[in-house]
Formats: C-alpha cells, structure tokens, sequence
C-alpha cells in the first residue's frame, strides 16, 4: 500500500510585545518534503474464457473443408514401398484455421509429422450449433498408400475398412472397387433407401454408407439374419461393390442452402453384395 503522508497543519504564530517598539515575527518552518508520487500498475481486465470446442457428433452442421493439403509422402519410406497411417486429433476454430493439433498414434513417425503438418493447413467453414458458429474437434485419419488406383478389384485386396475406403474414395472420385468390411453403428431411412452406417454419426467424415434400395430391403435383412433392420446393428458385414464420393446439401429452414459435405456411399445392386462376417472370421 501506498503510505500517504498527512499534515494536520502549520500554525504560525505572531506574538506583540505591549508597550515595547519591538516587535518580534517566528519564523515560517520549513515544510517537508512531498512524498514522491507512486503510478498505479494499470491491470488488463481478465480475457473471456476460450469457448469450449464441441466434438463432431455433437453439432448441428459438421465443419466443411474448404482446403484440404494433401500430406507428402516420407521419400525414405516411399522408396522403401512401406506404407502406414496416421490419426490427427485438432479443433476447426470458427475463423476456420485449425488449432490444438497433435498426432493421436502413427505407424511411423515420419507419418506422422506429415500428417500433422498438411492437417494444420486444412481450412474449414466452420461448424454450427443451434445457429451459431462454434469450434468444433475431431479427428481424422490419414492412411499412406504407394498403390493408389482409381479402381480397385474384387478380390485383389484384403478388405476396405470404412476409413480406408473414405481416405481411397477422396483421392479417387471415379470411385474405388473392391471389398468392405464394417460394424453397423446405424440404420435409417430417407428418400427409398435403407441406409446403414459404420459411424454412429452419419456425419463424421469416417463414416462408410451402405445405400439399400428399399424394394431390397425385407430380402436382404432376411438374408442376414434378421427380421428388421434395426437388428443388423452391431453385426459385421462384408460389402462388395464400388465406393463413391456423395454430394450432400445442407438445409436451412427446409431450404437447401449453399453448403454441402461429402459422404462415402457404396450403393447396393443385389443382396448377394452383402453378408455376414462370421465372428471366428
């Protein structure tokens, strides 16, 4: 604290000598010195806490990419013919950078790196919840392949994992053929199909599409073992048929808006195309 220093004041005094010519003035004490002004430190006001980013799942329009870097492939392990993966964990902030961005596990460090580093140019719109723009996290997996053909044969590679038909799917759009193998997590309904998700999330970009033709529908669920679709979920399933990228409008009051996302779709043609994967397989 700062002392301050009061003076209850100075009294001068004049004192008249009666019946002498004299008179006699005290002198006018000397005052002490003023205490040196102190400056106050200026304090900020506390900056608002950061809002809190919503994961994918959770928001009412996923981010949709406006630039996505593709990750350069490690020279060493291109020459090498190794490939691997990577999974980058980060938030897409409302001015769409990407932020809080690490390498959740990687088959080789060296993936990693490049993942991270081409993840950390990617620029987003950003997500929406409830009208307003938020930060929204998520996680994306990146899988390095030396063999990357447009079209892949039946047969010729063990299956595609969901991810691993999206990430094919994204740098081939005249689509990827082959094998899929997949946990159902979701089925619904729209516009004349039976859809079946791998994700919870029909949103979430790992997400693999089966797309049903209803008129299939009750032959296929019987085929797999079911009587309604609801119990294909949490059953493995092998798909065989062609993954493609879907152009997916978002609405805004029942009215498609300008904003899309994409879906990886693989689209049903007989129910021979789908079975069961047994659980010792």
């Amino acid at each position: 604290m700062n002392n301050i220093l009061g003076l209850a004041g100075v009294f001068v005094m004049a004192a008249m000598l009666v019946g002498c010519n004299a008179t006699s003035t005290l002198a006018p004490p000397t005052l002490p010195p003023s205490a040196p002004a102190v400056s106050k430190p200026v304090v900020s006001p506390p900056s608002p806490p950061a809002a809190e980013a919503v994961d994918i799942s959770k928001v009412d329009v996923p981010p949709r990419a406006r630039f996505q870097a593709r990750p350069v492939y490690p020279l060493a392990l291109r020459t090498a013919g190794v490939s691997g993966f990577a999974v980058v964990d980060f938030v897409a902030a409302t001015d769409g950078s990407v932020v809080k961005s690490f390498v959740v596990k990687a088959s080789d460090l060296s993936f990693g790196a490049a993942a991270l580093a081409a993840v950390q140019k990617w620029r987003f719109a950003p997500a929406m919840l409830n009208g307003v723009p938020v930060p929204c996290h998520m996680q994306v997996p990146i899988q390095f392949v030396i063999n990357d053909d447009a079209t892949q044969p039946a047969g010729q590679d063990a299956d595609l994992s969901p991810v691993e038909a999206v990430l094919r799917v994204a740098d081939n759009p005249a689509g990827v053929s082959g094998t899929f193998r997949m946990v159902v997590r979701r089925v619904g309904h729209r516009d004349g199909f039976l859809y079946l998700d791998s994700e919870p999330d029909y949103r979430d970009p790992r997400c693999l599409v089966i797309a049903v033709p209803e008129p299939l529908e009750a032959s296929l669920v019987s085929n797999l073992g079911a009587s309604v679709a609801e119990q294909l979920v949490g059953k493995t399933l092998r798909i065989t048929g062609t993954a493609r990228r879907v152009k997916i409008w978002l609405l805004e009051n029942g009215v498609r808006s300008d904003s899309f996302y994409y879906q990886t779709h693989v689209r049903i043609r007989g129910v021979s195309e789908i079975a069961v994967v047994p659980a010792s397989d």
